[in-house]
Order: C-alpha cells, then structure tokens, then sequence
C-alpha cells in the first residue's frame, strides 16, 4: 500500500502549521487500531511534506508476556516497510508494582513521551472521541477536585492529539477501507480495570436503553465542567487578510481568529473598551463591533464550532 484514501487526521490548520515548522513529529504507537491508524495517516502526511521528519516511539512494558513482544515486533516490520525509524523503551521488571499497574505504566509511558517532546519534537497520541468521553465519565466518577473534567486536549504543549475528533467506529472503518492491519490488545476486554468496565459494560449497557445517551451525558458533563469556563487572557492584536491567528487558553484549548475579509482586523480580548472592527471576547460571551452585538459561547465538545462575527471567524478547539 503506497497511500491512504484520505487523510483522517482532526487535527487544526494552527496544529499542523506549528508541527510542519518545528520539522519533527514522533508518533506514540501501541500497535493497536488507533495509533497504527494516527501512524499510516501522519506517514502518509508526511510524504507531502518532505521537510518534515517523523519517527514512531514504542514502550514494550512486557504485561502480556509473547502478546506484547508480538506487538513489538509487528512496529518493527511495519516501521521497516514505511521507513519510519521506530524507539523502544523495554520497562523493567524490576520497577513493576504489584498494584496500580495500569497507572504505572500510563505514568512510564508519558513521561517517556515527554521527555522525547522536551528533545525538540512534537509527539503526536493516538486518542480518539470515545477516550475523552470514557476519561471524562472516569474522572467525573472520581470527582476530579481540580482540573477539567476532559482531561485531555488536542495539543497539550507538544502533545498532539490528531485523531481527537473522531470516534473508534470511525477509525476502524477507515483502517478495514485502507486494509490497514493491527494489533489486538487481549487486555481490553478483561473487565478488571474501571476503564475497561466503563467502556465494555457501562456505555453499551446505556446505549442499549436509550440510543445517544452517552454522547448526551458526555455534553452535560462538558457544559457543566465548572473547572473548564472560559478565562481568556487580556491580549490586543491585528488578523491580517485571510490569515488565521492563534491565542493559546490558559486552561487548555484555543480560540482562533479567521480573517475572511481583504482588509487588516483588529482584536481586543478582554475588559478594554470596545472599538469599531474590533472583537471583544469575555467569558459570557463575543462582543462585536460598536452595536456590541453579543454572540454566546457554546462550545461544542469537539471539533470546530465556529461562530462568525462580521469578517472575522472565531472557534475553539479542545
């Protein structure tokens, strides 16, 4: 297979420009259907975009004795073939506890994959739609104190999560479209671990009854996440033409400013007084113009959820 039939990948223009300028991209891979998938897509990305260097990061933590190092050995062939330069990390044994192993093991894992960030490259994670619903009906069960209940956001400082907007059924579709083979993980079926039993037993069980429910449970949980409200930083700056402008949030996430028209826009967020072609945003909500028009803002759960504003588009990812 020389390509894929197109590109699955969620991630935003902003994200992507920022990876295609740092030059380097690892990808976390499992050998599982979501980082197999997120691995074939971002190679296939790269091939359009030569300067870009990308390179596969595995840890072998060696649970599920010959299973695991079949997992190891089917990214090496496959990493071979796409001429992708592929890192193990073997854990020891000796560090294994006897309790708490799947949070030892997520600990050993994105420390690892950090500190490969903190080389220099971006790293791009596997997770997908249905990950962020299960982590935030976790955490919500766990009664998070601090912290957004999602848990988790499609760029992370160099974390990158390109497949954020899309749900497993959907990926698994695209893989069987694309004949793209992976790896079984026997361990996801045990229901011995609370997010196993979440994902197997729970969601099924509440999609049975009632068709749609978990996505609706997962948009109140969203909407509210106290922790998650808007807090956006004081800034004052200019969208040149058809140019798009980025503002990091302080708690994770990003609006981002569209220019749609043929002339320079002018944006103010926060308190300061509002100016004509100006965007003022406040947490309740997007205030445009000397009308000071008021659009609310409904974040969508994931995705884009665009809100125009005149000439000026504005939207957040998460």
């Amino acid at each position: 297979m020389n390509h894929i039939s197109a590109l699955c990948l969620t991630w935003s223009d902003a994200t992507a420009k920022k990876v295609l300028k740092n030059q380097s991209l690892g990808i976390a891979v499992s050998g599982g259907l979501d980082s197999t998938v997120l691995l074939w897509n971002i190679w296939s990305f790269a091939k359009k975009h030569p300067g870009l260097e990308i390179f596969c990061a595995h840890v072998n933590f060696g649970l599920r004795g010959e299973e695991s190092e079949g997992d190891e050995r089917f990214l090496r062939d496959l990493c071979r073939d796409l001429n992708v330069p592929l890192f193990v990390k073997t854990a020891s044994h000796a560090d294994r506890p006897t309790q708490g192993i799947q949070e030892w093991a997520r600990n050993l894992r994105h420390q690892w994959f950090r500190d490969l960030s903190e080389e220099g490259a971006f790293l791009a994670l596997g997770h997908n739609r249905d990950d962020l619903m299960e982590n935030t009906f976790f955490r919500s069960l766990r009664g998070y104190p601090e912290g957004s209940l999602l848990g988790m956001s499609e760029r992370d400082q160099s974390l990158i999560r390109p497949l954020l907007g899309l749900k497993r059924s959907e990926i698994e579709a695209f893989a069987q479209k694309n004949k793209i083979s992976w790896r079984e993980d026997s361990s996801n079926s045990k229901n011995i671990y609370a997010r196993n039993i979440i994902r197997n037993q729970i969601f099924p069980a509440l999609e049975k009854a009632s068709p749609g429910v978990v996505e609706s449970l997962f948009r109140i949980l969203q909407k509210n996440d106290v922790n998650s409200s808007i807090a956006i930083p004081e800034a004052s700056f200019t969208v040149p033409p058809h140019t798009t402008v980025e503002i990091p949030l302080p708690k994770g996430g990003f609006l981002y400013f569209e220019n749609l028209n043929e002339k320079i826009i002018f944006v103010e967020s926060g308190s300061k007084p509002l100016k004509e072609s100006s965007v003022i945003l406040r947490e309740d909500g997007i205030y445009y113009g000397p009308d000071k028009t008021c659009l609310p803002i409904l974040w969508s759960g994931l995705g884009e959820n665009k809100l125009p504003a005149g000439d000026l588009l504005i939207w957040k990812r998460i």
